[in-house]
């Protein structure tokens, strides 16, 4: 008896629920529904924004990486003709041999085609700084902003493997192809204005969100100049962007006025005689500019371990040789970094040796590999930069 009244119960119930939701009921599910949604949509659009960032970051730490080992472990050691040490490779890839500079100056430029012979697993884009106007950029580098037809970016060509897979006009404003890409400059840099590359001895690497912001690094013979990002525009004249209005509908013309005799021309006086002309005052003459100082650069940089497992704590020591004349007194102790680390003991053991403590968990975006270069960055107190690199082995345990 109790079973069948439950039965009857269930059966009641799947035969109520057949008659469909009310007016209400569905308003009040599309309520809910629509605040999930207003919720989770951007919580997601700013996650992949967010990611988009830190992958053009991370791409553009990547090639300070490539750049800074093929200038300490190959052009820096090639003694270059010209005295110059400079973007240049004087002893290419077969590949790069033929025609352009190196048959009539005897060395190649470290451009996006060259990084693509050096590094394989990356695509490299060729950029150019075109026109002759001044750009739209202050003095401040990281208030770079280009937003004009006349001066601007251009993507002459995209390499890979040292082969080039596109070029041409069609590519030229196509910032899509962009992301995911390291891009060089080698004919200008960037000082309170675009000046040129003379000697090789800038490169600028850019990369690019998919939102149009731009990262760049400028290195200054094996050493960082300056950094920071702006807003690339597509490199186009916002008032391309206007929609054309339609045209004026004609006037018609002013009846013409009667024609008046022209009146009696004046007796001519004669002119007054010009003043004697003063010569202007000399202007006075500019201030100096001041001039860049060139990093000093380690004679030897050793880190101990020479395995660094990123997933334990603790402290590792760079042991570090000054090039002779330079006292390591004269370093600014808290201006010494290791990858983002700042310095927690430095110890002096020699006229031009110390050596420096950093803590394993302060070190950011280091990779984990058999020959991963690490850097070592500073100041001496009369405000010249300091630089040194050693290419260690890094592991996680952890994965």
């Amino acid at each position: 008896m109790h079973a069948g009244k439950r039965r009857h119960t269930i059966v009641e119930y799947f035969e109520g629920s057949a008659q469909g939701f009310t007016v209400l009921e569905l308003l009040v599910i599309i309520v809910v529904i629509s605040i999930l949604v207003a919720i989770a949509l951007p919580l997601y659009l700013g996650q992949s924004r967010g990611a988009d960032k830190r992958v053009a970051q991370y791409n553009l730490k990547i090639g300070e990486k490539c750049v800074d080992a093929l200038w300490y472990d190959k052009l820096i050691a090639q003694n270059p003709k010209d005295g110059i040490d400079s973007y240049r490779d004087w002893d290419p890839p077969e590949l790069l041999r033929a025609g352009g500079s190196f048959e009539t100056s005897g060395w190649v430029p470290v451009g996006a085609r060259y990084m693509s012979e050096r590094e394989k697993r990356i695509k490299w884009a060729d950029l150019e700084v075109t026109g002759s106007s001044p750009p739209v950029a202050s003095a401040d580098l990281n208030g770079l902003s280009l937003a004009t037809a006349e001066y601007c970016f251009r993507i002459n060509a995209v390499y890979s493997v040292g082969e080039q897979i596109a070029a041409g006009p069609d590519i030229w404003n196509d910032w899509s192809i962009l992301p995911g890409k390291i891009g060089v400059i080698i004919d200008k840099y960037y000082e309170g204005g675009w000046k040129d590359n003379t000697n090789n001895f800038y490169i600028t690497l850019v990369t690019l969100e998919r939102g149009g912001t731009a990262h760049f690094l400028t290195l200054r013979q094996g050493a960082i100049y300056d950094s920071g990002s702006f807003d690339l525009k597509d490199g186009q004249d916002p008032g391309d962007s206007k929609e054309p209005q339609p045209p004026a509908p004609p006037t018609p013309p002013a009846p013409e006025p009667p024609v008046t005799p022209p009146a009696p021309e004046p007796p001519v006086t004669p002119p007054a005689p010009e003043p004697p002309v003063t010569p202007p005052a000399p202007e006075p003459p500019a201030p100096p500019q001041p001039v860049q100082p060139e990093p000093v650069i380690a004679s030897s940089v050793r880190i101990e371990p020479e395995t660094l497992n990123k997933s334990s704590n603790g402290s590792f020591t760079v042991f570090i040789e000054l090039p002779a004349g330079y006292n390591p007194n004269d370093l600014v102790p808290g201006s010494l970094t290791c990858s983002g680390a700042f310095a927690t003991v430095v110890n002096v053991t020699g006229s031009n040796e110390l050596n420096v403590k950093f803590e394993r968990e302060d070190l950011l975006n280091v990779e984990t590999g058999d020959a991963v270069v690490i850097t070592i960055t500073g100041v001496f107190s009369d405000g010249t930069p300091f630089v040194g690199h050693d290419t260690i082995q890094v592991i996680d345990k952890s994965k």
